[in-house]
């Protein structure tokens, strides 16, 4: 066994030896500087070339073969790409950097490599990402010559040029000082072939430290916080608005200082919801919640900024419209005696439909109508469903509702009568509808007696609650051009006992109280009137204005013409003027050509033309006729020819456009027999409609022949309507394939 001695010993002794056996070997060689060294590339995509995040492998040769590979790896650009240990080069941003292989034994003996960093093969993306560079290196605020920010790829070239399209020396911005103001600008940028242009604002300030922007800022900023309880929640009365910085911070119950006042105006962008008046917000509660935006411009100095604000504003939910229904339109008696009762079938405010059903209709039907002669008392539940439909489906609705209705007998015979009588009266044979000027005549045909059953012979008579409506013998005095509701009161007496009722009659042209009129003046376009294009009170004084009239000129009168068509559930319809009227057999003014032309011009009583009056055109003849259409000639190429060469009078002078012709000018539609629109150009001008059709055919520049007339069917109707026409309403209405009616009645004397 070895001691531990002996251990250390032969430890030494093995060590000695293995020293001696290197001694007697080969000797290491001495490394040698090389006299010439040289970069080449392993692994690289494109001419010396890598993307940004990709990677090239570099290495060297040198001379002589023997010497040193052991080199230094240094980027010119480090920022651009850069060069580990081992030759491995990594790009970091666009640009060219230098990389330089330098000896470690001999700091002489180097190599460089030019190397450029792309950020994409795409140009566009270039440009795009230098665009972004440029744009996040903009200042906010510029008080002093500035030197405008180049793209962080460098391999991007940029230029600016001012307003005027001049270049900025060395992309310099020169300030000139007058006030705090924005300067537009304008980027160019180039790349690999490819160039973009793009505007860049500059705001140029005195302090920017604190301007106009600044205070404008701060004013945003207090009115974000100033909305945002109404954004948390919603609009549900109305809003004092503050008008200044000032005003703002003390509703904000804030005390900064004031530095620059700002001045704010507000605008709504859905006035039925928010209108602004009399420096408030006023809120007008939509059926249902509806979305609102707000447009608020700040004014500092001579500068501005805008705000934009979403809120919701509050309608009604479920509960709150059956509630209305019930207080307003659901207004069910509990007991009912010898009398009928009103049951609505939906309402105008929230346009509910309501539907009824009874459990004993032979008492009380789903009409409201009570048995006259019900001989003893009963309950009857009437049931009603309400539906309510909204553009939103969230907020549809089904309710059934039960009334519970106690029902007597009428108290006497009067009482069942004059009931029986409601229930009659609401046949349609009744006069319900009774305007003056009928071909019926102007009699009202109402019954004065009983004509049979039980109580046959009984008088009955008849008040109505317009003084002069109606003369002794029931002849109407008053011609109403709008719907015109008037309630008769009839009574009846059996024995000692006397009852009365009720019925409602319209004694206006209008057959529907939802129309919208049309007709008077329409120089004035008032935008403000309860109706856009009703000024009837021209044409009836019995008609009063309707709004705030922009006109009160007289047109002479109804002509006793009326068209109408219902679009979309509402009647739109059309009262004509009746300046002057005159027919096609007055051969003192027109003529009949051989091809069904009206030929000559046509002047009021008054001796001029229709000037700028719109006009009805009615052919109650068997055949076509073409009534000859004017245009404004210079807007017509001259070697424009037209077809009948109908632009003479009669008399031989030039055709008026504001007389008997058509005005090409304006606009126009034709209906047939049948009342269907079957031409028309809408609320495009006949002569540019016409001409862009014919120039399409042809070819621009070229000749081509234009329709001087326009053909109205036997039986049929054209409107033409000129600069005094109803502006706006061509759009609606003038639409080939709808169906219009047209009525003729007897013109009252104008009274008042």
């Amino acid at each position: 066994m070895l001691t531990k001695t002996k251990k250390w010993l032969v430890a030494f002794v093995l060590a000695f030896v293995a020293l001696l056996l290197v001694a007697c070997g080969e000797k290491t060689p001495k490394q040698v500087a090389p006299e010439e060294l040289t970069i080449s590339v392993d692994v690289y995509v494109g001419d010396k070339v890598v993307l940004v995040g990709g990677e090239m492998y570099l290495s060297v040769e040198v001379k002589p073969e023997n010497a040193s590979k052991e080199v230094e790896w240094t980027s010119s650009k480090p920022e651009i790409a850069e060069v580990d240990a081992n030759g491995k080069v990594t790009g970091k941003k666009g640009g060219v950097t230098v990389i330089t292989a330098t000896s470690k034994l001999d700091d002489s003996v180097k190599d460089t490599f030019e190397v450029k960093v792309l950020e994409s093969l795409n140009p566009t993306a270039v440009l795009v990402a230098a665009m972004d560079s440029v744009k996040a290196q903009l200042p906010k605020y510029v008080d002093d010559d500035i030197e405008l920010p180049s793209p962080a790829n460098t391999l991007v070239t940029v230029e600016y040029y001012d307003v005027d399209g001049v270049k900025l020396a060395n992309n310099i911005y020169r300030v000139n000082y007058v006030q705090d103001t924005y300067v537009q600008l304008e980027c160019r940028l180039a790349y690999d072939g490819e160039e973009v242009k793009f505007p860049v604002t500059i705001q140029v300030v005195s302090d920017v430290e604190f301007n106009d922007f600044i205070a404008i800022e701060e004013a945003q900023a207090a009115l974000d916080q100033f909305l945002q309880t109404y954004k948390d929640n919603k609009i549900t009365a109305d809003i004092d608005l503050p008008m200044t910085l000032t005003e703002l911070y003390e509703a904000l119950e804030d005390d900064t200082e004031v530095r620059q006042e700002v001045f704010l105006s507000w605008k709504s962008l859905g006035t039925h919801l928010v209108s602004i008046a009399d420096e408030a917000a006023v809120y007008h509660r939509p059926n249902d919640d509806q979305n609102v935006r707000l447009e608020i411009v700040f004014l500092s100095g001579d500068n501005s900024g805008i705000s934009r604000h979403d809120f919701v504003v509050k309608g009604y939910n479920k509960e709150e419209k059956l509630e209305y229904l019930l207080e307003n339109v659901l207004i069910i008696p509990e007991e009912i005696q010898g009398q009928n009762i009103i049951l609505p079938i939906g309402d105008s405010k929230f346009r509910t439909t309501i539907t009824w059903e009874s459990d004993d209709a032979d008492t009380l039907g789903i009409n409201g109508k009570m048995n006259p002669y019900l001989e003893e008392e009963k309950v009857v539940t009437l049931t009603a469903t309400i539906v309510y439909d909204s553009s939103n489906n969230a907020f549809d609705f089904e309710e059934i509702i039960e009334f519970e209705i106690t029902v007597k007998p009428a108290a006497n015979d009067a009482q069942k009568l004059a009931l029986d009588l409601s229930n009659q009266f609401e046949a349609e044979d009744f006069p319900h509808y009774f305007p003056y000027g009928m071909v019926e005549g102007n009699k009202i045909p109402l019954p004065f007696e009983v004509e049979e059953g039980d109580f046959e012979g009984t008088e009955i008579t008849w008040t109505v609650n317009e003084e002069g409506l109606f003369d002794e013998e029931w002849v109407i005095q008053k011609q109403y051009l709008r719907y015109h509701e008037v309630l008769l009161t009839y009574s009846v007496t059996v024995g000692d006992d006397t009852a009365t009722g009720q019925v409602a009659i319209n004694v206006g042209v209008s057959k529907l109280d939802n129309t919208m009129y049309i007709g008077g003046n329409m120089y004035s376009r008032s935008g403000d009137q309860d109706q856009p294009w009703d000024e009837l009170h021209q044409l009836k004084t019995s008609d009063g204005p309707n709004g705030k009239t922009g006109s009160n000129l007289n047109v002479y009168g109804w002509s006793g013409f009326t068209t109408y068509v219902d679009i979309d559930g509402v009647r739109y319809q059309w009262f004509h003027a009746g300046w002057y009227t005159s027919h096609a057999d007055d051969l003192s003014k027109l003529t009949l050509t051989d091809e069904n032309a009206i030929q000559g011009g046509l002047l009021s009583v008054s001796g001029h033309g229709g000037t700028n009056r719109q006009t009805l055109f009615v052919n109650d003849t068997d055949e076509d006729l073409k009534f000859p259409m004017a245009y404004h000639v210079a807007e017509i190429p001259e070697n424009v020819t037209f077809e009948l060469g109908l632009d003479k009078n009669a008399d031989g002078s030039g055709l008026d456009r504001n007389g008997m012709a058509v005005d090409a000018y304006y606009f126009a539609m034709v209906a047939d027999a049948e009342g269907k629109v079957i031409w028309t150009t809408g609320d495009t001008k006949i002569q540019n409609a016409l001409k862009a059709q014919m120039e399409e055919e042809v070819g621009e520049g070229n000749p081509y022949v234009l329709p001087d007339y326009l053909e109205v069917p036997a039986g049929g109707f054209m409107i033409c309507t000129r600069y005094a026409g109803p502006i706006g309403l061509q759009k609606i209405i003038f639409k080939e394939g709808l169906k219009f009616t047209i009525e003729k009645y007897e013109v009252a004397p104008q009274v008042g």
